[in-house]
């Protein structure tokens, strides 16, 4: 059976409280199964952490990761992360994106 290839989805966010629900929830309706999610926080002062770990505990910790870094390293903290990934692609998005359904199938 083909597996379709992993990709990656990256989002950083810091303080994306008011539309990181609706920004994860496009990601966790995709079409498209085979995907991880990747979330890059800067210690954000709002509830955006409630909200991460409320998805990684529905997705659970293969598909959904949180890294929290500082803002002075998010960059290279990025970086550092995809080195370590085994996905074939990569999509970047900001929380006041939302996917359509098939977004990740037709990348």
């Amino acid at each position: 059976m083909f597996k379709e290839p992993l990709i990656s989805v990256i989002i950083p966010v810091y303080n994306s409280a008011r539309t990181l629900d609706k920004c994860i929830e496009s990601i966790a309706n995709q079409s498209y199964k085979n995907w991880e999610l990747i979330l890059v926080d800067s210690y954000s002062k709002d509830a955006t952490p409630q909200i991460i770990m409320k998805w990684v505990k529905h997705l659970g910790k293969e598909k959904c990761k949180y890294y929290n870094v500082t803002k002075k390293h998010r960059q290279q903290n990025v970086i550092s992360v995809l080195h370590r990934r085994k996905a074939v692609s990569y999509s970047f998005l900001i929380a006041i994106n939302i996917y359509r359904l098939q977004h990740l199938r037709n990348a």
